[in-house]
């Protein structure tokens, strides 16, 4: 009985070893496109629309705004409708 704890519980630590370096690497290529993105001041400067639908999509025009939350605090906001990467908030950019 003891066996088989010993070997599920080597099975999970080698799991998680394995999974640990390709979570990291996303978590890091997720910051890299965050980084390259625009801040909202920024994006909202160049959209300049001023037709009171607040800020919108600069490809198709869709006020349908959400977010995708990184591990480490920062959002990227995207168009729901084409998908387009938008801006970046949260956190500090170095």
């Amino acid at each position: 009985m003891l066996v088989y704890i010993v070997m599920i519980v080597g099975l999970v630590f080698i799991g998680l070893a394995l999974r640990v370096p390709f979570a990291m690497r996303k978590d890091y290529l997720a910051k890299k496109h965050w980084k390259s993105l625009p801040t909202a001041d920024e994006y909202m400067a160049a959209i300049a629309t001023g037709n009171g639908r607040g800020i919108c999509c600069i490809k198709c025009g869709s006020n349908q705004i959400w977010e995708q939350h990184l591990i480490s605090g920062q959002r990227i906001h995207y168009c729901r409708q084409c998908k387009t990467d938008l801006y970046g908030t949260g956190g500090e950019r170095k």
